[in-house]
């Protein structure tokens, strides 16, 4: 898997908040992230369009069963959201 790189959102990371977001997608043939959905977020709302960017770019190998390349559906991620350690004051 290759994994994208993680923003914290500015207004988030302003008033010192973390949490987390699960999303659940599909890998393609490719590779690549499909029909990416919230599943669970908490704090609700606050992480959600960062964390679905943040699956949505990463890359995984395909399931490869006799040489044919398959979908999977139904793959879960959790996304943590905590508070970098240089940005602590």
């Amino acid at each position: 898997m290759q994994k994208s790189k993680e923003y914290y959102p500015r207004d988030a990371l302003e008033k010192k908040i973390e949490g987390y977001v699960l999303v659940e997608f599909t890998i393609g043939i490719n590779g690549e992230v499909k029909d990416a959905i919230v599943i669970e977020s908490k704090p609700a709302g606050i992480f959600d369009r960062t964390a679905l960017f943040s699956v949505s770019n990463d890359k995984y190998l395909p399931r490869v069963i006799d040489g044919k390349a398959y979908e999977v559906t139904g793959v879960r991620s959790r996304v943590n959201f905590g508070i970098p350690e240089e940005s602590v004051n």
